[in-house]
């Protein structure tokens, strides 16, 4: 058989696939991982991890060995995912400083209008829905997991609060759409996942931790692609697996020491910037691995095209479904990425890249060329080699960002208060920046070198891995050495008085948060460490003082978390009326703290109040779905109330959210027992004994159930 007729055959069969006669559209599956690189999967070649759900995928389907995405950062580069656009055409840049326009039209908008379902659930908070991704989803789900109770003192989650973006484990994300795939429908539906847990901090569930050990990035990943794998079998259980197209992708990669980045967002080398990309298309055997480059703008239109639907004009991408058949290939168009973060979050250079028919130009404070081909890890730098070769690439860039660059250009916005937080939080933003900032798209040799900084980036991540692990010493070495390189900088500052804190040094953190005060006035931090170390002097029994930074941190700037903890005190020194007013102001400002909505809502249930306790009890639970406290106290709201077998039903989810949570077991069983079910109850028991042997509860319990069964 020649080439040609086998094309042909392939062309056919394709066509077939693709729905000639199809009585029902396909499905549409998006699944992004955070931060994953290529390489650190077994499908493209990693031995030391297991992904079988990604391998199963990659043998039925079509692996791409060289993608790239437009940004090494989570929010351009899953906007780039879902509108077919690069960074200078959707305009956004970086992380909580832009978003999408609401010009802008996404997949799920597209999808939308032909009757497809669309929902999304999504693991971090840079892509909750106040940053624009949400247009054209009829359910889009960016309930996190937020960790009230660390912040009090009582570990209950893998994250410190003010070190890290609030998230939810993958398993969540996949919880949190069953119900939407149950109920189904006449018409197919997309479905976009966003697992953000190979992102830092690395702190993978078991057995994960275990098998990795060395490895905690890993850890996540393995676990993340269980979780697929999770997903799927519930689609297989719907019965929507058969006709469900699948695209699996990164947003980004990780440094992982390559080019001397720990991390992410700073530089565009190829640790960031290739990433994974899977297709697996209904009734097309696959099993094949793509060498031509290819980018995340190709996605919309390969989907668009894999369904059946016209692609639109003037997108940046192509459709890859050529690309699955057999034959000659066409020629790969250039490909585009960027990083204006280290200039927007630093003041330093930034950098911007094209890829050409094997080659790497990136341009910036310090240039870089590299084949790579030849030279995959990007460890040899051809400029000064390659002259010619890299003023062709660099004006065949600037007139790139000519054509794509949007007319009105992009504006980055400075943030609220509340994201700005957030940000300097995962070190994303530090310094000062103006109300607005034009983001002009032209080439700039400007600023300092990416390079020659991310050290201080990889520092900085450090010093808040060694707090979240619980290892202040360290971390306080290494924010000294910090603050000797910038001594005026509220962020390290306020780094090192963590430190101090997780050391005990309660009169030594306060000295440092007087320096912040004196040399920048406040900081977005200062008001949240004022009030942890009122809440460390509250647990000393030191209430004066605890009452007094607490109302300092509030005059800086009111907080829920803040006005729960000046509850807690109130409480303590007895005066009932002031607890009740900042509980009322805490949930004034953010009606979805979980705290605060279940302690006002406690005291009301006290004063008789019933009919707004349980709206607030039960608001608790709808925006904290991982809250256990939330459901434990609802459920002894309920109790209350004469509604036992509702209770069991709240005290149960406690214990599944918390498996340390001894008074659920002890509630739940208490309940069983009133309501004649003994045998659930002692069953119970033996689960809280086994949890938590030899414990004062489980004995109390025990106790209680010997008593109750001679009434």
């Amino acid at each position: 058989m020649s080439r040609n007729t086998l094309s042909v055959g392939i062309l056919v069969l394709l066509t077939a696939a693709l729905g000639c006669g199809r009585e029902e559209p396909w499905n549409v599956l998006l699944v992004t991982f955070d931060t994953t690189r290529a390489d650190r999967l077994a499908c493209y070649g990693n031995e030391r991890i297991r992904t079988p759900t990604l391998d199963a995928l990659a043998a039925e389907g079509f692996l791409f060995e060289n993608a790239y995405a437009a940004a090494p950062i989570t929010l351009p580069s899953h906007t780039t995912i879902l509108t077919g656009e690069y960074p200078p055409t959707h305009g956004v840049r970086d992380n909580g400083l832009f978003v999408v326009s609401p010009d802008a039209v996404t997949l799920a908008e597209r999808l939308s209008a032909e009757g497809y379902r669309t929902a999304a659930a999504i693991g971090a908070f840079p892509l909750v829905s106040k940053f624009g991704l949400d247009q054209g989803f009829d359910h889009y789900d960016d309930r996190l997991d937020r960790p009230y109770e660390d912040f009090r003192g009582r570990k209950v989650s893998n994250k410190v609060p003010g070190l890290f973006f609030d998230e939810r484990r993958a398993q969540r994300v996949n919880e949190a759409v069953y119900p939407w795939l149950e109920q189904g429908g006449p018409d197919s539906f997309f479905l976009w996942l966003h697992y953000y847990d190979p992102h830092q901090p690395h702190a993978a569930p078991a057995p994960y931790d275990e098998l990795y050990p060395d490895d905690p990035y890993a850890a996540e990943i393995a676990y993340s692609d269980e979780s697929l794998g999770t997903l799927i079998e519930h689609l297989k259980k719907i019965g929507e697996w058969d006709r469900t197209l699948v695209v699996f992708t990164a947003d980004h990669g990780e440094g992982a020491g390559d080019h001397r980045e720990a991390t992410h967002s700073y530089l565009v080398y190829n640790s960031t910037i290739r990433v994974p990309l899977i297709l697996r298309i209904p009734g097309l055997e696959g099993g094949s691995r793509i060498e031509q480059a290819v980018g995340h703008v190709d996605i919309v239109p390969t989907i668009l095209d894999l369904i059946g639907l016209p692609v639109p004009d003037g997108l940046a991408g192509r459709s890859l479904a050529p690309l699955t058949r057999s034959g000659p290939q066409r020629r790969e168009p250039p490909y585009y990425a960027e990083t204006l973060s280290p200039r927007l979050a630093h003041g330093w250079g930034e950098q911007r890249a094209l890829f050409r028919e094997g080659w790497k130009y990136i341009h910036g404070p310090r240039s870089e060329l590299y084949h790579l081909p030849s030279d995959p890890a990007e460890l040899s730098d051809r400029i000064d080699d390659e002259p010619k070769l890299a003023g062709e690439l660099e004006a065949e860039l600037a007139q790139w960002l000519t054509e794509h660059s949007a007319p009105e250009g992009s504006v980055a916005q400075a943030p609220d208060a509340d994201t700005r937080r957030r940000l300097e939080a995962l070190g994303y933003l530090q310094g000062s920046m103006a109300d607005t900032v034009q983001i002009e798209e032209v080439l700039s040799r400007e600023g300092i070198a990416p390079q020659d900084r991310v050290q201080r980036v990889n520092e900085i991540s450090r010093v808040k891995t060694l707090l979240q692990k619980g290892q202040p010493l360290p971390a306080r070495l290494l924010t000294a050495k910090l603050i000797e390189e910038d001594s005026e900088s509220p962020y390290y500052l306020e780094l090192h008085a963590r430190a101090q804190m997780g050391l005990g040094e309660l009169d030594e953190a306060l000295e440092t948060v007087e320096r912040i005060l004196e040399t920048a006035g406040a900081s977005p931090g200062t008001p949240e460490i004022l009030s942890q170390i009122g809440w460390s002097e509250f647990r000393e029994g030191n209430i004066a003082a605890a009452r007094e930074l607490m109302q300092r941190a509030m005059d800086l700037e009111p907080s829920a978390t803040g006005l729960f903890l000046v509850s807690a005190v109130e409480k303590e020194l007895g005066d009932a009326d002031r607890e009740l007013q900042a509980l009322e102001k805490a949930v004034e400002i953010d009606d979805s703290h979980g705290p605060s909505l279940v302690g006002l809502a406690v005291r009301l249930a006290q004063a008789g109040e019933s009919e707004r306790a349980g709206t607030l009890f039960e608001s608790a639970v709808a925006t904290n779905p991982y809250y256990a406290k939330g459901y434990f106290n609802l459920g002894a709201f309920l109790l209350n109330e004469g509604r036992p077998v509702e209770a069991i039903e709240r005290f149960r989810r406690a214990r599944e959210l918390d498996e340390g949570y001894l008074a659920a077991y002890s509630a739940e069983a208490m309940t069983l027992q009133r309501l004649d079910r003994g045998d659930d109850a002692r069953a119970l028991l033996a689960a809280l004994e086994e949890q938590a042997p030899g414990s004062p509860a489980a004995a109390a319990l025990r106790e209680q159930l010997a008593e109750g069964s001679l009434r």
